[in-house]
């Protein structure tokens, strides 16, 4: 049998669920500080990006590390795992971690679980 017309896909693929949310890690070093800036979303399929993202981070000399939230939708709790995680570290080896919130659904999901006034989260 032959295969449909290129007419007939666009509404085959149309039908088709979109593909799940993704996430894209963005890192800069500038100066002594060093900004990691995940956008989309962040959870147990992808976070192995952003811990990735984190480890080059924290093997670079920079005293100061920056996760900037603001263009996260969304984040589990794997992401917060992992953003605790550095929290800790960051204080053993006396690094400044500082955190530029999230929308508010993320901002409301570190409220929820106590995070919010353990992290230094700034403007």
């Amino acid at each position: 049998m032959a295969e449909p017309a290129d007419t007939e896909r666009p509404e085959e693929l149309r039908r088709l669920p979109p593909p799940p949310p993704g996430l894209i890690v963005e890192v800069a070093e500038s100066g002594d500080a060093f900004r990691i800036a995940p956008r989309g979303e962040i959870d147990m399929a992808n976070v192995e990006l952003l811990a990735s993202a984190i480890q080059h981070a924290e093997r670079s000399a920079s005293a100061t590390l920056v996760v900037d939230l603001g263009a996260v939708g969304f984040i589990d709790s794997c992401g917060l795992q992992e953003i605790v995680a550095l929290h800790r570290r960051a204080l053993m080896t006396k690094r400044r971690l500082l955190l530029v919130p999230g929308p508010p659904a993320v901002q409301r999901v570190f409220e929820i679980c106590g995070l919010s006034g353990v992290l230094n989260f700034i403007e």
